[in-house]
């Protein structure tokens, strides 16, 4: 059965969950079928192509684009203005959905990381997303990535408010946890800003 983590804020985690990871945020209501939400490349560093085609700034995204990033290559996407989705090198997501305010994005393999500015409004939802798994933020930064057949997640900034499976839990921010191979949460443990990798750390200093 599929579990579902949904978490407001930041995260902390009470149950087995796995890999691969998809995006959703919810928007304000428009009509059906219209591509409200507005998704962009805002800075490419190294090698980035969207749909086996080279990527350029400012390109806008639609449903069904794949990125992929090289090694040693980075893309920054901006959702609306202040949400931001920094593909690491190595990577490839793929936009599965960007219509009715929804975006959903799907982490196939390799690493990101979210920064969500503002504290989403009451009738907004941001889901991350695994085969098996649901985790929703209302505001917060984090980081995800897929190793293998495990799960790393670091949620450095923000508090949690969720529930895994109907069952609510809260947490303050500074969590790592790791989901293996057997969908169990594993390596929970709080985290300060020295013991983060420099991915996120230079991102962090730099907001």
């Amino acid at each position: 059965m599929k579990k579902i983590l949904i978490i407001i804020g930041s995260c902390l985690v009470a149950c087995g969950i796995i890999v691969s990871v998809v995006l959703i945020c919810k928007g304000r209501k428009n009509n059906d079928d219209v591509e409200t939400r507005i998704a962009q490349i805002v800075k490419i560093e190294g090698t980035v192509s969207v749909n086996e085609k080279a990527a350029y700034k400012n390109e806008k995204l639609a449903a069904n684009d794949i990125i992929t990033s090289s090694k040693n290559s980075v893309c920054y996407i901006q959702i609306d203005n202040d949400k931001v989705v920094k593909i690491l090198e190595s990577s490839i997501v793929s936009i599965k959905e960007l219509k009715n305010n929804t975006l959903a994005i799907h982490l196939e393999e390799g690493s990101l990381y979210f920064n969500v500015e503002n504290k989403l409004a009451s009738d907004e939802s941001m889901y991350f997303e695994t085969e098996n798994t649901t985790m929703s933020i209302r505001g917060t930064t984090g980081y995800i990535l897929t190793l293998n057949d495990e799960v790393e997640v670091i949620i450095p900034e923000g508090t949690v408010t969720g529930t895994i499976d109907g069952k609510s839990f809260d947490a303050t921010s500074g969590v790592k946890f790791v989901i293996d191979e057997e969908n169990k949460i594993v390596n929970n443990i709080s985290i300060g800003l020295n013991d983060l990798p420099e991915v996120i750390k230079e991102e962090i200093v730099k907001n």
